[in-house]
């Protein structure tokens, strides 16, 4: 099998809530799971656990029998 190319994903919402609400919940990567219906697990690798460039997570995820693990990296804080 060949392995995918990485993705360069970017999502645009807009939500009633300030930008300080928006981005503590977005970089609380412990809680993806409670939103996303494939996300299984997920946890910073660093120990900090702050949302800052270079900064790394892991992602365990799953829809039905296929499941897959992730290491994404912060390249942008704004």
């Amino acid at each position: 099998m060949t392995r995918p190319e990485p993705l360069d994903l970017s999502v645009t919402r807009t939500v009633a809530a300030s930008p300080e609400v928006v981005f503590d919940l977005i970089t609380d990567v412990g809680r993806m799971a409670d939103w996303s219906p494939e996300v299984e697990e997920s946890a910073w690798v660093d120990a900090d656990g702050r949302a800052e460039v270079g900064a790394r997570f892991t992602g365990r995820n799953a829809i039905g029998s296929m499941s897959w693990t992730t290491k994404p990296k912060v390249t942008e804080v704004g």
